[in-house]
C-alpha cells in the first residue's frame, strides 16, 4: 500500500484498512488451493446447479475461506441486500460450506477475508482508473472504477463499524480524514 499510496495517492481509508488487515491475519486450519477470483460471475450455472468455474488467473495455495470471502465482497453483491454475490446470506453460504467441506468456517476469519477482498479490490480498482488517467487506455469502465473506489471505502467502514472495538478508531479516523481534507483544501482551494 505505500508503493500504491506514493504513486497513486491511495489515502487515509486504505492506511487504516492495512492496519486492521495485518492485526487480524488469521492462521489458516488449513492449506488449500484458492481460486482468488471466485464469484458469481465467474461461474456456469444450469438446472443441476454448477456446471463450472471460470478465471482461474488467480489461482494460489492458501486459506480457502479466502474464496468465500471474496464472494461476500460488497462489489459482487450489485445493489442486492443478500451479502453472498447477491444472492444468499452468509449463514447460508456458511453452513453449505460447512456441510460440503465437512470444515468449519470461523466467522472472523470470514469477516477478515470479506474486508481483504475490497480492499483488493479498492486497489485493483486504483490501478486501474490510474491507467486510464495516464491517458494510456481510454475506456470509459477504467474512467469508471476510481469513483467505485469510494464504494469500497464505504464497505470498510461498515466493516470496521460492525465491530465493537474500532468504534473508537473509527472516530479517530473520520476526524484525521476531515484534517487532511481540510489542509488540502487549504493549500489547493476547490476550483469553481
Amino acid at each position: 500500500v505505500a508503493q500504491v499510496n506514493e504513486v497513486l495517492g491511495a489515502g487515509p481509508v486504505l492506511d487504516l484498512a492495512e492496519r486492521w488487515l495485518a492485526e487480524r491475519a488469521p492462521e489458516p486450519p488449513r492449506i488449500a488451493l484458492v481460486h482468488g477470483d471466485y464469484r458469481v460471475g465467474n461461474a456456469i450455472f444450469d438446472e443441476t446447479g454448477v456446471r463450472a468455474i471460470l478465471d482461474w488467473e488467480l489461482v494460489h495455495v492458501g486459506d480457502p475461506i479466502e474464496d468465500l470471502g471474496w464472494l461476500c465482497t460488497r462489489a459482487w453483491r450489485f445493489g442486492s441486500p443478500l451479502p453472498v454475490g447477491g444472492v444468499g446470506t452468509r449463514e447460508q453460504l456458511v453452513e453449505a460450506y460447512e456441510a460440503e467441506s465437512g470444515t468449519k468456517v470461523d466467522r472472523e476469519a470470514l469477516r477478515f477475508w470479506e474486508a481483504f477482498g475490497s480492499f483488493k479490490l479498492a486497489l485493483v480498482f486504483i490501478m486501474q482508473s490510474r491507467v486510464f488517467l495516464d491517458g494510456r487506455v481510454r475506456s470509459v469502465e477504467l474512467a469508471s472504477l476510481g469513483r467505485r473506489t469510494v464504494e469500497l471505502g464505504g464497505a470498510f467502514a461498515a466493516q470496521f463499524n460492525q465491530i465493537r472495538e474500532f468504534y473508537g478508531v473509527c472516530a479517530a479516523s473520520a476526524v484525521l480524514v476531515h484534517e487532511v481534507v481540510g489542509e488540502a483544501r487549504e493549500v489547493a482551494p476547490e476550483q469553481p
